[in-house]
């Protein structure tokens, strides 16, 4: 049974440099080479070292290609700096000098992968050709969906909105917004209640008056009494 003991070596980092390493998503591979950097380099009490591709490999297993790919990785993230070191190995190539980066401000946080919606994935679910899972094909299809779905959410809008003039402005306003599910929710809501002081058509807004205006978030007692062109109302 393993039983490991700081007596017998240790790697001693700063917790600040803990902290922030918690907080940026570095993918599995790259976190290993990183690790492998930490022990030849924390481990030994040295701010930098010469580590060599076959110490690499020795510390994590990893194929040569994967390693490399790793520290290049490492490297567009900030999170370490490459330079030229003072060894070489035996077939005369040079060994590189590599140290952390304790910066946390300039480090560069991968983006995020990209989540397929639900009815994208159903597709590829029904045996369609799958879709790549990189590159500009994925965004364009996300964003074609993602406007569908605001344009049904503006239809179901203007279908409960009393005043139907202006439907182009009232659209490009409404998708200047884009609303969740809880902001259409509060929206709806406000209409409804709202309603009850439109009686006379001439009180009641625009719809792209009121969306540029967040109308909805006015405070629900200040619709008791009809409005007048001199409480506010401008369209």
């Amino acid at each position: 049974m393993a039983s490991p003991q700081i007596e017998n070596g240790y790697t001693k980092i700063a917790n600040e440099l803990m902290d922030h390493l918690m907080k940026i998503r570095i993918p599995g591979e790259a976190r290993q080479i990183l690790d492998c950097i930490f022990r030849k380099t924390y481990g030994w009490h040295k701010a930098d070292d010469c580590i060599s591709i076959s110490q690499f490999q020795i510390s994590t297993g990893m194929k040569k290609t994967h390693i490399i790919g790793s520290i290049k990785k490492l490297s567009t993230m900030n999170l370490i700096v490459t330079e030229k070191g003072n060894s070489v190995t035996n077939n005369g190539n040079d060994i590189p000098k590599y140290r952390f980066n304790k910066d946390f401000e300039t480090w560069i946080p991968l983006p995020k992968k990209v989540t397929l919606p639900k009815k994208v994935t159903s597709v590829t679910e029904k045996g369609n050709e799958p879709l790549p899972l990189k590159g500009p094909t994925i965004k364009i299809l996300t964003k074609k969906i993602l406007t569908k779905e605001i344009h049904a959410l503006f239809e179901e809008f203007w279908k409960i909105y009393p005043r139907k003039k202006a439907r182009g402005d009232a659209e490009m306003a409404f998708n200047k917004i884009k609303p969740d599910n809880e902001l259409m929710g509060k929206i709806l809501s406000a209409i409804e209640l709202q309603k009850q002081s439109w009686d006379d058509p001439k009180f009641i807004p625009y719809p792209a008056t009121w969306l540029n205006k967040k109308q909805w978030e006015d405070e629900p007692e200040s619709f008791g009494k009809k409005k007048s062109f001199e409480d506010g109302f401008r369209f």
